[in-house]
């Protein structure tokens, strides 16, 4: 059995030790073995499991583990996570009842719920309604449930756009709306843009912002114009793709001899970084693409990418998209100078 009650870094090391090679075994009978002996579900989510996860990720982003080893560890985890959550006591509810769950399109769930995990040990209400959520399905839930507020998630930047959606509908049933995530912004400027109500990291913040609504629920906030630049590019067309792909092999005529799985990354990326303009504009952030991209720079580099061939996409596709899309032309022109 893991012993993971001692100090929180060797804690966390004796935890990852059972990530890689997974032991989800040893990883259950360690968890029960802390909350045995005193330590609280919050605690144990937020100083084992929550940065264990991110050093899952640092280590995916690195090229140190494969997918595969990333999925295996977040398994354990999520059952870990399950064996705490029926391990935490009921009692009364308060008057705070909360639907939880990812926005369109976001089907990374586990930091949410790791978040929800912590609020129902200190005492909240939380229906977690899982990942991407779709408009008519949310819709219907928010309408049975009747949920004090909404809490939604956003990990990946393309995915913004589908969380403004998201919002709306929420707003539709008359749902306050309190978003995070690794997508949002620190300062909440992305969070506001959208629509959100409210904007939170951690499960003490929500706390706090559901005391304040106890009192006085807000207004509904409203989100930002979303300029048409951003509305076209959000879902790229195979055939706008396929024209920025060709124009990176015509200046770059030696990518021609990349393996199919090697030209399905380039348009993959292609699709993202598109995306990632329209989340920019969505929010009226251009750090959410400078934030990108220096992601991207970084996760290929580590796997033989160079810098230039990413540089130059960011330059093909601005001068496929032409005089149109200005907006996104000059985000591109200026995240270029970052590779």
């Amino acid at each position: 059995m893991i012993d993971i009650t001692g100090d929180e870094a060797r804690a966390l090391e004796v935890y990852l030790s059972v990530l890689d090679p997974p032991d989800i075994r040893a990883a259950r009978l360690g968890a029960t073995a802390a909350l045995d002996s005193g330590m609280t579900p919050a605690h144990l989510i937020n100083t084992v499991l929550r940065p264990a996860q991110e050093e899952v990720g640092r280590r995916w982003q690195n090229n140190e583990w494969t997918v595969a080893q990333e999925h295996a560890a977040t398994a354990i985890t999520d059952a870990v996570l399950a064996l705490i959550s029926l391990r935490t006591p009921s009692g009364e509810w308060p008057r705070a009842k909360i639907v939880s769950g990812c926005v369109e399109g976001e089907w990374h769930t586990l930091p949410l719920r790791m978040l929800d995990a912590t609020l129902v040990t200190i005492g909240h209400h939380v229906t977690f309604l899982g990942p991407s959520l779709p408009g008519t399905q949310f819709a219907r839930s928010l309408d049975d449930i009747k949920p004090t507020a909404a809490l939604l998630s956003c990990t990946t930047p393309i995915n913004l756009v589908g969380a403004r959606r998201t919002i709306e509908v929420a707003h539709r049933a008359s749902v306050p709306v309190i978003i995070g995530g690794r997508a949002l912004d620190a300062g909440g400027v992305r969070a506001a843009a959208l629509g959100a109500d409210a904007h939170a990291a951690t499960a003490a913040g929500v706390a706090s912002i559901l005391a304040s609504w106890d009192i006085r629920q807000p207004a509904r906030a409203r989100a930002a114009d979303f300029c048409p630049e951003g509305a076209e590019i959000e879902i790229p067309q195979p055939g706008l793709v396929a024209d920025c792909l060709e124009e990176l092999l015509q200046r770059q005529p030696r990518l021609r001899e990349m393996t199919a799985a090697q030209l399905d990354r380039t348009r993959g990326d292609i699709v993202d970084i598109l995306q990632c303009c329209s989340a920019a504009l969505v929010t009226l952030d251009h750090t959410v693409l400078d934030d990108f991209t220096m992601w991207l720079r970084d996760m290929r580099a580590v796997r033989g990418v160079p810098s230039g061939t990413i540089r130059m996409s960011y330059q093909c596709i601005a001068a496929v998209l032409g005089g149109g899309f200005p907006k996104t032309c000059t985000m591109l022109a200026a995240a270029a100078t970052l590779i």
